[in-house]
């Protein structure tokens, strides 16, 4: 196994914390870069900052993107914003990566597709996004696509975590003063906690830097689907809040701003075939979570 020296843009994310935190435990040299040093909503800048941090003797073997407009709902009023970020910057990202040749590990999203399946969601699978949110990302993945060939494209679904900014957070906090929360009971997908997605993603980089290289699409998610209200229902279960009920309501009840897809489970077969990275546990997360103080 190469040592492997990566460069993360984004650090202020909950994905990017757990990348540059699991990076220091396994010996892997990460230097992440964020804002202000790069502003992918100033998407023309993007490509000279990212020229000059894939050149000279700190070169790095490998590019990872977690950065994003993830503010589903503000989307769709600041679509402009969402562009810039989720779909312009990853192009211009795709060409410095690919002038320094360096494969760039990029992080998309199950909503790209539009829901209306009865089965999981294979990467080969028609996209039809509902939101903006899911329109820009995926012009983000065609952006990459058509600028750099040496691409890996990881859809993922609800990452939640310890951190701020989650529904698991959301729920932990809430659950604690509320006897009753109202949560979406039609909306189906594969809650994922963000350390086993960042286990996936290095465990690919490592690959790719050992020579093991496959590009394309690959979906990730954990092994267990169900609805919103099914996921805090099992977090409230999992912190031992008996006290607070979850009352199901439908989305159109629940009235957002930006359309969800009602089934966003992901087929994660192509991964493990291909890297070897299989679908962790769900119930084992959950577990985990809740023993952390």
């Amino acid at each position: 196994m190469k040592p492997m020296r990566v460069l993360l843009i984004g650090n202020r994310g909950q994905l990017a914390q757990v990348l540059i935190n699991l990076a220091a435990s396994t010996n892997i040299e990460c230097v992440s870069i964020g804002r202000p040093l790069i502003d992918l909503a100033d998407a023309a800048s993007t490509r000279p900052i990212m020229t000059t941090r894939l050149s000279g003797a700190n070169k790095p073997d490998i590019v990872i993107n977690t950065a994003a407009y993830t503010n589903v709902d503000a989307a769709e009023n600041d679509a402009e914003e969402a562009a810039r970020i989720n779909t312009k910057a990853p192009g211009e990202i795709a060409i410095a990566c690919a002038e320094a040749d360096i494969p760039l590990i990029h992080i998309s999203t199950d909503y790209v597709f539009s829901g209306n399946k009865a089965r999981a969601w294979l990467e080969t699978d028609a996209t039809a996004p509902a939101s903006v949110y899911g329109q820009t990302k995926l012009d983000g993945e065609k952006a990459i696509a058509a600028n750099w060939h040496k691409h890996i494209i990881i859809r993922t679904s609800w990452l939640y975590g310890g951190a701020t900014g989650n529904f698991y957070a959301t729920m932990d906090r809430l659950s604690k003063t509320h006897g009753l929360l109202q949560i979406v009971d039609d909306q189906t997908g594969c809650p994922t906690y963000v350390p086993n997605l960042a286990k996936a993603i290095l465990r690919i980089a490592q690959q790719v830097t050992d020579g093991n290289a496959h590009w394309g699409l690959f979906n990730y998610c954990d092994n267990d689907s169900m609805s919103w209200a099914q996921f805090a229902t099992k977090i409230f279960a999992s912190l031992g809040r008996s006290q607070c009920r979850v009352q199901p309501v439908s989305t159109a009840e629940y009235d957002a701003d930006a359309p969800r897809p009602a089934w966003s489970v992901l087929n994660c077969h192509r991964i493990e075939q291909v890297y070897g990275v299989k679908q962790a546990s769900f119930e084992e997360a959950l577990r985990t979570l809740a023993e952390k103080p």
